[in-house]
């Protein structure tokens, strides 16, 4: 291959020519045009290649050349030992490629992303265009400027710094995930200095108290007997009991929510339920604990042993599970008719999961999981409680409130341990476990979770008349004492008995009835 600058033949009128460069390899040529240079024949070094000082605009001009005579000194080898094809070479310089579309090539990419992934990377490319006035974003249209312009509109429209570098971020990433798969050729690298310094000291945190969970309770009113009042009205309910078992549950999100399941208990629940179905009024204990779910954190995949058992958990979940099948029918893993159903005749219905409370996949039904919480977060603010993503820093501004050490309040929300300590400090450990779980319980006592479990159970009473005998009726620190008593024998439990009429909403009662006789 050989690859040289050429003039184009054509003159123009002030006596200058276009500069090219022309790549030639036996049967093939490939003559590409330098844009803007165009210079007088007699100011060019054939020698060096390059322009002569004599020119007025010479230090300009060569820091163009000299970016080409680079690229040639990358590209002819990797063509000479076969790395890369004719075509390849000429994209490369050219700065081209053979998908130029930021969108197609999404569109080329999206069965090996995550529908998160497409969506993300879809609204920051789409952001980019709507500031640059472009239908079709290409990765040419790349520029220190346009990026700039996207990112002084959106400060301009109140856009907070994370909001504005996520953009920037997914568009980055996109960028170079193309260059990776060799689609493009480009040269072009992101400037740090775009990224908006973040102030996070500044930042004012929304955290609750319980006081303000029972304010948002008592605003709970129901404006009439139509069906849309008791529908709008069982909404308020169901997002305050959201918000709790998002609390209970160490802070987790709405996706995490709409994926919890069964199968994720810490034995095997699908040998447990085949086994029921088959043998009525019998016993079996297999390997596991019944007390945990081994719930993987949405955001970071890191697992999360949360102690299920610990009330008012399991309670909640019973009751938004019948909440949600009122309220959103499409959406409810169960239905009205459902809800008649006894233990034994719900765990005929083929992959039962006595946990779920959704049927959809949030990873994969991003639009419709979004649409929910974001409807739910409006009844929230409507009665005067911030947004779903506030039960996560309350449980973490609980934790340093009551001193649990750092480590433990990271594992406890499924963060990643930023420091090397995680190579080394194993939560495996049963004297781990043992704090991380008395840590959970220490911080669901200190927000006294269950007088705000009875308190949302009994506003429910009063409006519905919905009578039932999940109220617990004891305060936290007597029944959190309990259970920590019980904690240590719990933690030793590596055996789960199958037994018929197992459902959540018996096991649950038959335990706070336990509570109340002793």
């Amino acid at each position: 291959m050989t690859i040289n600058f050429k003039f184009h033949n054509h003159k123009k009128k002030d006596g200058t020519q276009s500069l090219m460069i022309r790549v030639r390899d036996r049967d093939q040529e490939k003559m590409i045009g330098i844009s803007g240079v165009s210079i007088d024949k007699r100011y060019w070094d054939k020698k060096n290649q390059m322009v002569t000082s004599k020119h007025p605009n010479s230090e300009v001009i060569n820091e163009v050349v000299s970016s080409f005579h680079n690229k040639i000194k990358k590209i002819k080898p990797l063509y000479e030992l076969k790395n890369i094809s004719f075509n390849d070479a000429i994209m490369m310089l050219e700065g081209s490629g053979s998908i130029d579309s930021m969108l197609g090539f999404i569109d080329s990419v999206k069965n090996s992303k995550s529908a998160q992934w497409n969506k993300n990377t879809m609204n920051a490319v789409n952001r980019f265009g709507h500031y640059n006035n472009l239908k079709d974003p290409s990765f040419k249209h790349l520029s220190f400027n346009t990026l700039e312009k996207m990112t002084v509109q959106l400060l301009k429209e109140g856009k907070q710094p994370e909001t504005i570098n996520n953009y920037l971020g997914h568009i980055r990433a996109l960028f170079n995930y193309a260059k990776r798969k060799k689609v493009i050729y480009l040269d072009f690298e992101f400037p740090n200095s775009l990224m908006v310094k973040t102030r996070r000291h500044d930042k004012i945190l929304k955290t609750h108290l319980p006081k303000d969970i029972v304010e948002a309770i008592q605003n709970i009113k129901l404006k009439d007997q139509t069906l849309r009042s008791k529908a709008y009205t069982l909404r308020d309910f169901e997002a305050v009991g959201f918000w709790l078992l998002m609390f209970c549950m160490r802070g987790l999100y709405g996706k995490d929510i709409t994926s919890l399941s069964a199968k994720d208990l810490n034995y095997d629940y699908l040998l447990k339920i085949d086994y029921e179905k088959k043998n009525v009024n019998s016993t079996r204990a297999i390997k596991g604990n019944p007390h945990f779910l081994d719930h993987k954190r949405h955001k970071t995949s890191n697992n999360m042993r949360i102690w299920l058992s610990l009330p008012p958990i399991g309670g909640l979940i019973t009751i938004l599970r019948m909440l949600v099948a009122q309220t959103h029918p499409e959406v409810s893993y169960l239905s009205t008719d459902e809800l008649k159903l006894s233990y034994d005749d719900l765990i005929k219905r083929k992959g039962y999961d006595g946990i779920k409370i959704f049927k959809h996949d949030p990873k994969t039904d991003i639009q419709l999981d979004d649409a929910i919480w974001n409807n739910l977060n409006k009844h929230l603010k409507k009665l005067g409680m911030y947004s779903f993503e506030s039960a996560r820093k309350t449980f973490a501004t609980t934790c340093s409130a009551i001193g649990i050490d750092s480590s433990i309040e990271r594992a406890l929300l499924g963060q990643t341990d930023p420091s090397i300590l995680k190579h080394y400090v194993n939560f495996e450990d049963k004297r781990l476990i043992y704090v991380t779980q008395h840590s959970h319980l220490k911080v669901l006592a200190t927000f006294n979770t269950i007088e705000l479990f009875d308190i949302w159970l009994q506003k429910m009473y009063e409006v519905f008349d919905f009578k039932n005998d999940f109220q617990i009726g004891a305060p936290s620190s007597v029944v959190y004492n309990d259970f920590l008593l019980s904690l240590p024998k719990i933690i030793q439990v590596d055996k789960t008995t199958i037994a018929s009429n197992d459902d959540w909403s018996i096991k649950y009662s038959l335990e706070r009835q336990k509570r109340t006789d002793n």
